[in-house]
């Protein structure tokens, strides 16, 4: 499963904002995790899901979503 998500975390060439987009990444990724875990329940698969967040820690760049809605959506 790592190898198939990996290549689909490669940024963009054509990003027109390069910056750091802390809460956007993990907004994307709880939206991921959640699909995920509907799959599990239609095939039998009780995956279990975990995170690994390497950061400067500094967000400058999201534009869909902030701290608190991150935090939220990863509970």
């Amino acid at each position: 499963k790592l190898a198939f998500a990996l290549p689909q975390l490669k940024p963009s060439t054509n990003d027109s904002n390069p910056g750091t987009a802390l809460y956007d990444a993990i907004e994307k990724t709880s939206q991921v995790l959640l699909r995920n875990k509907l799959a599990g329940l239609f095939t039998g698969d009780s995956n279990r899901n975990q995170v690994i967040l390497i950061t400067d820690g500094e967000d400058c760049s999201s534009t869909e979503s902030d701290l608190r809605g991150a935090c939220q959506n990863m509970k």
